[in-house]
């Protein structure tokens, strides 16, 4: 069956199917409870996550052999591949952000950004795949879940039983430096508890 372009994405839900004998995922109309399209994931493992994009045209799948691949679900054919990061046993997500445009006329650009087994968290260019940068040791264990929100903060969740919000930090030539530059608000707000604990043992 053919998916129109104009297709709403919001009219349209996901469902990845992960067990022994497929690693599919397929495309649903919400309205009409047809399954528009099925994604065949062949030679990989299950898939345990999906996600669509900002602009309703691709696909995000979580795959069990720490790999993240993004689908043109119209066409049915995988165009990209991120791989850096562990997951190999949970189901993990993720999420689409963007970085960039500045006021001397650099194009906004796009990224993607996941939890990882090992505690930490990837973000990658969309485009080249590069990964932009990592964050280890945000969280005790795996980080479960991640996602995007204004202003450049980003949310994750972990099997520590823990939400993190972090935050873009440093000017244009810090973020040409290092990356995407992001830094954790929770621990700032640690720092300035111990600030404000020291100056009472001062009086």
């Amino acid at each position: 069956m053919c998916i129109p372009h104009s297709a709403n994405p919001s009219s349209l839900v996901l469902q990845q199917l992960a067990d022994s004998r497929t690693q599919n995922s397929r495309i649903w109309d919400t309205a009409t409870g047809q399954c528009l399209r099925t994604l065949v994931h062949e030679d990989n493992d299950p898939v345990t996550s999906v996600r669509f994009s900002p602009n309703g045209k691709f696909v995000l799948a979580w795959t069990l052999d720490s790999c993240i691949r993004l689908w043109n679900y119209i066409e049915g054919r995988c165009v990209k591949t991120y791989q850096g990061h562990t997951n190999l046993k949970f189901s993990l997500s993720g999420a689409f952000g963007t970085y960039g445009g500045d006021i001397r006329g650099e194009p906004l650009k796009a990224f993607i950004v996941s939890g990882s087994e090992d505690g930490g968290m990837l973000w990658w260019d969309v485009q080249s795949k590069a990964v932009l940068q990592k964050e280890e040791g945000g969280h005790e264990g795996v980080v479960l879940g991640v996602d995007t929100g204004g202003e450049g903060l980003v949310v994750s969740g972990g099997v520590d039983r823990t939400v993190r919000v972090w935050e873009r930090v440093g000017d244009d030539e810090e973020e040409e430096e290092e990356g995407m530059g992001v830094g954790s608000i929770a621990g700032k707000e640690e720092e300035e508890e111990e600030e404000e604990e020291e100056e009472k043992g001062r009086h």
